[in-house]
Protein backbone atom coordinates (compact mmCIF):
# COMPACT_ATOMS: atom_id res chain seq x y z
CA UNK A 1 0.00 0.00 0.00
CA UNK A 2 1.72 3.38 -0.97
CA UNK A 3 0.53 6.64 0.78
CA UNK A 4 0.22 10.21 -0.53
CA UNK A 5 3.70 11.05 -0.58
CA UNK A 6 4.62 8.17 -1.71
CA UNK A 7 5.48 6.49 1.37
CA UNK A 8 5.14 2.89 1.92
CA UNK A 9 4.51 1.41 5.23
CA UNK A 10 4.73 -2.30 6.52
CA UNK A 11 1.94 -3.65 8.64
CA UNK A 12 4.37 -3.98 11.42
CA UNK A 13 4.34 -0.24 11.46
CA UNK A 14 0.61 0.06 11.27
CA UNK A 15 -0.19 -1.98 13.68
CA UNK A 16 2.55 -0.07 15.91
CA UNK A 17 0.97 2.98 14.96
CA UNK A 18 -2.06 1.98 15.78
CA UNK A 19 -1.16 0.92 19.20
CA UNK A 20 0.32 4.05 20.15
CA UNK A 21 -2.23 6.35 18.88
CA UNK A 22 -4.87 4.32 20.81
CA UNK A 23 -2.95 3.60 23.93
CA UNK A 24 -1.77 7.10 24.62
CA UNK A 25 -4.71 8.71 23.86
CA UNK A 26 -6.22 10.32 27.05
CA UNK A 27 -9.68 9.93 26.02
CA UNK A 28 -9.74 6.32 25.40
CA UNK A 29 -8.63 5.97 28.90
CA UNK A 30 -11.53 8.72 29.82
CA UNK A 31 -14.32 6.82 28.03
CA UNK A 32 -13.55 3.50 28.89
CA UNK A 33 -12.60 3.42 32.70
CA UNK A 34 -14.63 6.65 34.13
CA UNK A 35 -17.93 6.41 31.90
CA UNK A 36 -18.20 2.75 30.83
CA UNK A 37 -16.77 2.18 34.68
CA UNK A 38 -19.49 4.42 35.98
CA UNK A 39 -22.10 3.04 34.11
CA UNK A 40 -21.55 -0.56 34.12
CA UNK A 41 -22.13 0.00 38.42
CA UNK A 42 -26.02 0.46 37.42
CA UNK A 43 -25.55 -2.36 37.06
CA UNK A 44 -24.59 -4.45 40.03
CA UNK A 45 -22.73 -7.77 40.34
CA UNK A 46 -24.76 -9.85 38.64
CA UNK A 47 -25.23 -7.87 35.23
CA UNK A 48 -21.85 -6.15 35.18
CA UNK A 49 -20.85 -9.26 33.07
CA UNK A 50 -23.43 -8.96 30.49
CA UNK A 51 -22.83 -4.76 30.83
CA UNK A 52 -18.63 -5.78 29.82
CA UNK A 53 -19.84 -8.29 26.87
CA UNK A 54 -22.47 -6.01 25.26
CA UNK A 55 -19.95 -3.06 25.37
CA UNK A 56 -17.01 -5.22 23.96
CA UNK A 57 -19.54 -6.78 20.75
CA UNK A 58 -20.76 -3.17 20.02
CA UNK A 59 -16.90 -1.83 20.06
CA UNK A 60 -15.81 -4.66 18.32
CA UNK A 61 -18.84 -4.08 15.41
CA UNK A 62 -18.46 -0.27 15.30
CA UNK A 63 -15.14 0.17 14.84
CA UNK A 64 -15.09 -2.93 12.53
CA UNK A 65 -17.69 -1.02 10.30
CA UNK A 66 -15.55 2.15 10.58
CA UNK A 67 -12.58 -0.12 9.18
CA UNK A 68 -14.82 -1.74 6.65
CA UNK A 69 -16.49 1.11 5.53
CA UNK A 70 -13.46 3.73 5.52
CA UNK A 71 -11.93 2.20 2.57
CA UNK A 72 -14.97 1.99 0.32
CA UNK A 73 -15.81 5.64 1.23
CA UNK A 74 -12.50 7.20 0.71
CA UNK A 75 -13.33 8.11 -3.07
CA UNK A 76 -16.76 10.25 -2.09
CA UNK A 77 -14.82 11.81 0.45
CA UNK A 78 -12.19 13.31 -1.68
CA UNK A 79 -14.87 15.92 -2.22
CA UNK A 80 -15.26 19.20 -0.09
CA UNK A 81 -19.23 18.30 -0.67
CA UNK A 82 -19.22 14.82 1.12
CA UNK A 83 -17.38 16.47 4.17
CA UNK A 84 -19.86 19.56 4.44
CA UNK A 85 -22.66 16.96 4.86
CA UNK A 86 -21.33 14.73 6.89
CA UNK A 87 -20.16 17.83 9.02
CA UNK A 88 -24.38 18.85 8.84
CA UNK A 89 -25.96 15.33 9.57
CA UNK A 90 -22.99 15.12 13.07
CA UNK A 91 -24.23 18.58 14.05
CA UNK A 92 -28.31 17.65 13.70
CA UNK A 93 -27.52 14.58 15.65
CA UNK A 94 -25.58 16.72 18.45
CA UNK A 95 -28.46 18.99 18.65
CA UNK A 96 -30.93 16.52 18.44
CA UNK A 97 -29.49 14.97 21.44
CA UNK A 98 -28.73 17.82 23.29
CA UNK A 99 -32.73 18.93 22.85
CA UNK A 100 -33.73 15.35 23.75
CA UNK A 101 -31.51 15.79 26.92
CA UNK A 102 -33.05 19.09 28.21
CA UNK A 103 -36.69 17.95 26.90
CA UNK A 104 -37.01 14.50 29.24
CA UNK A 105 -34.19 16.24 32.23
CA UNK A 106 -35.24 20.11 31.84
CA UNK A 107 -32.53 21.77 33.58
CA UNK A 108 -32.67 20.73 37.35
CA UNK A 109 -29.86 23.14 38.28
CA UNK A 110 -29.86 26.59 38.18
CA UNK A 111 -27.24 27.76 35.22
CA UNK A 112 -24.04 29.42 36.81
CA UNK A 113 -23.52 33.05 36.25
Amino acid sequence: MTLEGGVERDRKSAIRTILVVTLLNPYVWLDTVVLIGSVSSVYGEHGSLSFLMGSLSASVLWFGAIGLFAGKLAPLFTKPASWRVLDCVIGFVMLFTASMLVYNYGLSAPLPL
